[in-house]
């Protein structure tokens, strides 16, 4: 009798999984046709690649500081995250030297005398990296710390060891000026 009340308990289990896997697939079916791509959106897109970078990062750590192995059937995948891990810990690094080098400028305010002012900065590239295009925001606060205005400076080529003037214009009479990396390419 044990054994029939058990063997009823998994079937009714079985069924109630089923039942739910059933019902979970078809919650997630698109029963209405939208003119929109077929893919996740951007934000959710943009932390599961968030998460693999560093995850990514992480496996590299574990392979390269502390000696990880794998089965022989999981190196060549194991081989394509370290070496994603690799190019995560480059951009990083690049990414760092270029915010180092943008965080140690101070931005000069002229006044033209007829209410437009210029902003800009000499900044030498002592990164090592030869940078392509590098598009800077400044953010241009008030004498009571309120941001009036954004306006953008940029370079078309920035080679490692060479001096770049940062400039740009705004009728805004900023107190302080924050510069932060809106885009920037690599030159190979």
């Amino acid at each position: 009798m044990i054994s029939y009340v058990r063997n009823v308990g998994k079937t009714v289990l079985a069924a109630v999984v089923s039942l739910v896997f059933i019902v979970g697939a078809a919650g997630c079916g698109n029963t209405q046709k939208d003119d929109g791509p077929d893919y996740a959106d951007d934000e959710a897109m943009s932390i599961i690649a968030k998460a693999y970078q560093k995850r990514s990062a992480l496996l590299k750590d574990f392979v390269d500081n502390y000696k990880l192995t794998v089965d022989s059937k999981y190196q060549d995948p194991l081989n394509d995250i370290v070496a994603n891990g690799s190019s995560v810990k480059k951009k990083t690094e690049t990414e760092d030297a270029l915010n180092n080098l943008i965080a140690s400028a101070t931005f000069e305010k002229t006044d033209d005398g007829y209410g437009y002012y210029a902003y800009s900065a000499v900044i030498e590239n002592i990164s090592g990296i030869d940078f392509g295009t590098v598009n800077l925001i400044l953010a241009l606060y008030d004498a009571d710390g309120v941001k009036a205005a954004e306006v953008y400076a940029s370079t078309n080529a920035w080679p490692a060891g060479e001096k770049v003037k940062f400039e740009t214009g705004s009728d805004a009479d900023a107190a302080q000026v924050k510069a932060s990396v809106d885009h920037y390419e690599v030159d190979d």
